[in-house]
C-alpha cells in the first residue's frame, strides 16, 4: 500500500504532528508500505525542500513547501508530487494552526481538493476548533464558530475519518453531526533503544550534582512544550518539594525542548520560589540524550497540556509508554455543550487547585507503541 501524508511542517523537534507523521510514515515503510509526506506550510524553511528525512534509520522521501510560498505556487507543486507518488490514500494530518497562524485557512479544503483530486483520502483530526469552554471569550467562540465550518469543509474530503481521543469524537459528532473513529497517538520518539548521552550534552550537565549524585535528587521533567497558561505551576512547587523531602532527595526541575521566550523566562522563574530547588533548561536535545535523561535521570513527568485532551500530547505518551509517573492538573473549566468527560486519561499524580492537593492513583504503564498504532492505522485504510 502507498500512502502519502500531508502535514503543516516537518522540522525535527519543533513540530509534534511533524514528528509524529514523521514516526507514523517510517513505521509504515518498516512493515513493508510505501510512504512519503508533504509539509504544506512549513514555517521553519525560505524555499522549496524535496529531501530524505530519516526515522530510525528508515529514510523518508519528503517535499517541503514554506509558508511563504502562495498558494497558486504551492498547489501546482503539491499536486504533481502526489502525481508522481501515485499513492492509494492521502493521509492528512490536521491541526488548524498549522496551516495559518491565526487558525482561519479559508482556502484549504479547495487547495486539497485540487492536490488530490481522484484519490482516496484519509483525514486525522489532532485538534479541532478553539472556544469551546463557558468562559472563553466571546472573540474566541467566534473564531472557533469559523474554524468549525472549516473543519467540516476538510472533513467531507474524507473517505475515512479518525480522532485522537473520545472527547474530540463527541464535539465533533454533536457540533457538526460527523462520525469519526479513534487512533490513539503514540509517543514521537522511540526511546527505548537509545540509551546514551553524547559528548556535548555531558559537557554542560557533568558537574551538576544531580548528575553526579544521582540518588540524593527527586527529578522532575517537563518534555516538550510548556503551557503556563493552562497551568502556571509556581502553585505547585510546594506540594512537590514536600514529595521529594518526604523520599529524603533534593527537589530539580528539568526542561528538554525547544520553549518559547516567555515560557523560557516562566520556568527560569521556579528557581526563585525555593533556595532548596534546581531549575535548568536543557534545550533541543538529540534522542540518545532525551532517552538518557528519561530512563535514568526522570522520577516524574510533568505534563501542562489540559487533562481532558492529554491524549493528543506526544510528551504524554512518551512518559506513558516508558512507565514514567506523570502530574497534571484537572480542569474545572465547563464545556458549552455537556460532553461526558469519565473516561479522561488516567494519570499517576492529580493535582487539585481548589484543594490544593496532589492526589495519588494508581496507573498501569501502556503497552501501546507505534507498531501497534501502524498496524491499526493501516487495516483501518485496508478495509475501506
Amino acid at each position: 500500500m502507498k500512502v502519502l501524508f500531508i502535514c503543516g511542517a516537518l522540522e525535527k523537534g519543533k513540530d509534534g504532528v511533524g514528528d509524529y507523521t514523521r514516526r507514523l510514515a517510517g513505521e509504515l515503510i518498516r512493515q513493508g508500505h510505501h510512504a512519503t509526506i508533504i509539509a504544506y506550510n512549513d514555517r521553519h524553511i525560505v524555499s522549496e525542500i524535496n529531501s530524505e528525512q530519516e526515522d530510525e534509520g528508515t529514510t523518508i522521501s519528503v517535499l517541503r513547501l514554506p509558508s511563504i510560498l502562495k498558494a497558486k505556487e504551492k498547489v501546482p507543486l503539491a499536486r504533481d508530487y502526489v502525481q508522481r507518488f501515485q499513492p492509494d490514500w492521502i493521509s492528512l494530518q490536521f491541526v488548524i494552526y498549522s496551516f495559518h497562524p491565526k487558525g482561519l485557512p479559508f482556502f484549504l479544503s479547495k487547495q486539497l481538493r485540487q492536490i488530490g483530486q481522484g484519490y482516496q483520502w484519509h483525514i486525522m483530526f489532532h485538534e479541532l476548533w478553539i472556544g469551546e469552554y463557558q468562559d472563553d471569550q466571546i472573540k474566541d467562540k467566534l473564531i472557533g464558530f469559523i474554524q468549525q465550518k472549516i473543519i467540516e469543509s476538510v472533513y467531507n474530503l474524507g473517505k475515512i475519518i479518525n480522532v485522537t481521543g473520545e472527547l474530540n469524537q463527541k464535539l465533533l459528532l454533536f457540533r457538526t453531526g460527523s462520525n469519526s473513529l479513534i487512533l490513539p497517538i503514540c509517543s514521537n520518539i522511540n526511546v527505548q533503544s537509545k540509551i546514551s548521552i553524547p559528548e556535548s550534552l555531558t559537557e554542560t550537565i557533568r558537574d551538576k550534582n544531580w548528575y553526579i549524585n544521582r540518588p540524593d535528587y527527586f527529578i522532575i521533567v517537563n518534555f516538550g512544550n510548556y503551557y503556563y497558561s493552562s497551568w502556571d505551576i509556581k502553585n505547585v512547587i510546594p506540594r512537590l518539594e514536600h514529595m521529594a523531602k518526604s523520599n529524603h532527595k533534593k527537589l530539580v526541575l528539568l526542561s528538554i525542548g525547544n520553549l518559547r521566550e516567555d515560557a523560557k523566562l516562566n520556568w527560569d522563574e521556579l528557581s526563585s520560589i525555593s533556595n532548596n530547588i534546581s531549575v535548568a533548561r536543557l534545550g533541543v536535545l538529540k534522542e540518545e540524550a532525551i532517552a538518557e535523561i528519561l530512563l535514568r535521570y526522570t522520577d516524574l513527568g510533568i505534563v501542562t497540556t489540559p487533562l481532558e485532551i492529554i491524549y493528543k500530547s506526544g510528551t504524554y505518551q512518551v512518559f506513558k509508554e516508558l512507565g514514567i509517573p506523570v502530574l497534571a492538573k484537572r480542569n474545572h473549566r465547563k464545556y458549552r455543550l455537556k460532553v461526558d468527560a469519565s473516561s479522561l486519561e488516567e494519570v499517576a499524580y492529580l493535582y487539585n487547585e481548589d484543594s490544593d492537593l496532589i492526589i495519588e492513583r494508581a496507573v498501569s504503564k501502556s503497552n501501546w507503541n507505534s507498531a501497534m498504532m501502524c498496524q491499526r492505522f493501516t487495516e483501518t485504510l485496508l478495509s475501506n
